[in-house]
């Protein structure tokens, strides 16, 4: 048991094992390293298909916030609908709920509902922009940014000659593009 609390914690959990302890999860989940998922209250929690989380994202049923002054721990569901995506080190807490098509931008605490096709950041979490315009203005950025194939990856056996041409385009571009 306190071997599964530790992998709980260090987000090397499995799916299987959180399911199996309470979790409702939908088809094709991807759980980056690092990944927290609340071990305590795992049955709080409802992930929808296609869903994303990047390395360090935590997700929480629960709040200790309340334990010191008034010795209680405040609890609450959590639900993230299909097709979300959640950026490295964004904190949901709990009682929210991620709509359908949402994104969650990096480092933000998602402390109140995100609408469905909506993209939310900071802290604490606000929409700022609907998916399909954000995606409008990426793909003009994609337009004129340099963007780069499989093979300019570690994966993809990126030479050091590579290395430097990506660095020096990106230098100029501001910014890239692996697809």
């Amino acid at each position: 048991m306190m071997e599964q609390f530790k992998a709980a914690v260090r987000g090397t959990e499995t799916v299987a094992s959180m399911r199996r302890r309470g979790l409702t999860v939908g088809e094709n989940l991807h759980k980056g390293s690092g990944v927290v998922i609340d071990p305590d209250y795992l049955w709080l929690i409802h992930i929808g298909d296609n869903v994303a989380f990047a390395p360090y994202v935590q997700v929480f049923a629960h709040d200790d916030s309340l334990v010191p002054s008034l010795g209680l721990r405040r609890i609450a569901p959590v639900v993230i609908e299909d097709n979300v995506f959640v950026a490295t080190r964004a904190t949901i807490l709990p009682g929210v709920r991620i709509g359908k098509g949402a994104a969650v931008i990096a480092g933000s605490v998602v402390s109140s509902d995100v609408p469905a096709g909506a993209v939310a950041g900071g802290n604490p979490a606000r929409k700022f922009a609907e998916v399909a315009s954000y995606m409008e203005s990426l793909g003009e950025a994609i337009a004129r940014a340099p963007c780069f194939g499989e093979e300019w990856t570690i994966r993809g056996g990126i030479t050091d000659g590579m290395k430097e041409e990506m660095l020096q385009a990106l230098n100029e571009a501001g910014e890239g593009f692996v697809v």
